[in-house]
């Protein structure tokens, strides 16, 4: 039997060079409205900054040019209260967050900065209240905190998924 070390050597090299190029590709970031309906996509960004923390509220922002039609769309969403959702995709992971501020700044050029605040969808969810079973009946199911961990998308779905139920058989 023989093994060719070359052949996984150069298998390896691949797999590195593949996982080098992914690490130089840019962060994808969108905003979307509050049907979550793409806005549009962010190019040209001065910062943009977001952190995931497994079952605790990041935060994100962008700044943006004061003069790009994305920050005018921001301004005018703030003004009216409208819900505003910033939308960052990596090859490794995507998450959404709820914009809940902006702020204005300059550059040392003067020109006008416009940086969307935003917490991660979590925080909408963090207060509702779970029961340990949907399928008990009602009287000995207690309201209780209870942690989910992973894609923060499915946690808040199962959350919302488990709370209809309750609304809408209230037998349970």
């Amino acid at each position: 039997m023989s093994y060719d070390l070359d052949a996984d050597l150069a298998a390896i090299d691949a797999q590195e060079h593949e996982e080098e190029a992914f690490a130089l590709l840019r962060t994808r970031i969108t905003i979307h409205d509050r049907d979550l309906e793409l806005v549009g996509e962010v190019e040209g960004e001065y910062d943009a900054d977001w952190e995931t923390i497994c079952n605790e509220v990041g935060e994100a922002s962008v700044g943006l040019d004061g003069r790009d039609d994305l920050a005018q769309w921001l301004i005018d969403g703030s003004r009216v209260n409208q819900d505003m959702f910033l939308v960052f995709r990596s090859p490794w992971k995507k998450a959404c967050f709820k914009v809940y501020d902006i702020e204005y700044d300059e550059d040392e050029h003067g020109n006008s900065i416009v940086r969307p605040l935003a917490r991660h969808i979590l925080d909408e969810a963090k207060h509702w209240q779970c029961w340990p079973n949907t399928l008990a009946p009602l009287a000995v199911q207690a309201p209780k905190v209870d942690f989910q961990w992973g894609d923060s998308i499915k946690v808040v779905k199962g959350y919302a998924h488990r709370n209809l139920l309750r609304e809408q058989q209230p037998g349970w």
